[in-house]
């Protein structure tokens, strides 16, 4: 955590289809911040079990120091699931989730907004105390965030092997590989100029902007 934190890595783990069966309602209201999120689970045959889910918040602007908006609000949804099936020895799950979000900006940035997605399976084959793992995702999102536009895809492939050693330790091993694809570009930013008699400035496009744009202001 910090201004020097690099290279971190957050691992989430989510239950399992089996342990959320039925369904959930949860409502968030307030001055400031708004939320509802819905989730709903059932059995999948005999050996399985699935849940859906749909979230959505809406995020109001924060107040200037002189009371006017600071226009930076933002909303947006997301929803997703997750299946599971166990039969013996062998376990496997497939989940995935879609996100889209509206972000308000200042100085004339025009809407952002960041949107994507995900798609994960993993088959899991127990051995006793040892276990045999594969995992496989997918994951895509697309910004454009106060003048700059990027999209990031994310694909990896990984292997693990788990067994105990002893009655104290136990060792984990495997093998991955993936990419990681990015792209960015910046968004036709505008320019400022000062009026006369006044100290406000207001937005106007530069002559590189308007060659981009095609419009008197962008």
């Amino acid at each position: 955590m910090g201004a020097n934190a690099v290279n971190g890595v957050i691992n989430v783990t989510t239950r399992s289809a089996f342990d959320t069966e039925g369904g959930l309602a949860v409502v968030n209201l307030g001055t400031l911040d708004s939320d509802v999120r819905l989730r709903y689970g059932a059995q999948l045959g005999d050996s399985g079990a699935g849940r859906v889910y749909a979230t959505a918040f809406r995020r109001a602007d924060l107040e200037e120091a002189d009371g006017s908006s600071a226009n930076d609000g933002w909303d947006g949804w997301q929803a997703g699931f997750r299946a599971d099936w166990a039969r013996g020895v062998d376990a496997i799950t497939l989940q995935g989730d879609l996100q889209d979000a509206n972000i308000e900006h200042t100085l004339d940035f025009g809407q952002g907004y960041s949107r994507g997605g995900n798609v994960l399976g993993r088959w899991t084959h127990a051995m006793g105390g040892a276990s045999i793992e594969v995992q496989a995702y997918y994951d895509e999102i697309e910004r454009q965030v106060r003048g700059v536009h990027d999209r990031l895809r994310t694909w990896d492939v990984q292997a693990q092997h788990a067994f105990p050693l002893g009655a104290r330790h136990a060792v984990v091993w495997g093998a991955a590989t993936g990419s990681r694809r990015t792209s960015s570009a910046p968004s036709p930013i505008p320019s400022f100029s000062t009026r006369q008699g006044g100290g406000t400035t207001s937005p106007t496009c530069s002559s590189r902007t308007k060659s981009r744009c095609g419009r008197t202001c962008c």
